[in-house]
């Protein structure tokens, strides 16, 4: 599913089509919260083979230019947009603003994603357990298959190529 659009695959999951999806705390806000019985859903970790266990993630951050005319204007927004109210007021149940968390009473998932994300550590999917050009070439084929020009079982043999020689030469 990670060679779709999200806007395509998401809904199938809370839609009875999928039995999981893998995805982020935007799915709760968007396609959980519309579901017939919104308690029916949760979110997991999934197992690695590190300890502690981790997550992927990455860190998004906001940025004022340094060549902007506009910039007191821009921390101001910055500001308001970083308080707890404004983010509960957009209902953002991807904050990493603790007092903002989600409320698990109304977005149970979310709130357990939040929990995850503050208790294990995360990695970028170009770390060392998954090198970038692994990534790329993982994307590229997943994206094939797809298109429909290559089989599911052809994608698998490139994929287990593709490990084998990215792990070869990293000894």
């Amino acid at each position: 599913m990670l060679g779709i659009d999200p806007a395509d695959s998401e809904p199938g999951f809370t839609q009875g089509k999928y039995a999981y999806t893998i995805a982020g705390a935007w799915v709760d806000s968007q396609y959980i919260q519309e579901a017939s019985d919104p308690s029916q859903y949760s979110t997991f970790q999934l197992p690695t083979d590190h300890t502690p266990n981790r997550h992927s993630g990455w860190v998004e951050g906001f940025m004022i230019n340094a060549a902007s005319a506009h910039q007191d204007e821009a921390a101001r927004l910055l500001d308001f947009l970083a308080q707890p109210s404004t983010q509960k007021a957009l209902k953002n149940t991807e904050t990493t603003i603790p007092s903002a968390a989600p409320d698990p009473a109304t977005y149970p998932a979310s709130a357990e994603n939040a929990k995850i994300a503050a208790s294990t550590p995360y990695f970028t999917i170009q770390d060392q357990a998954f090198p970038a050009d692994l990534a790329s070439t993982y994307f590229d084929i997943q994206s094939q298959v797809i298109q429909g020009s290559v089989t599911p079982q052809q994608a698998a043999s490139q994929l287990q190529d593709a490990v084998a020689k990215a792990f070869a030469t990293k000894k």
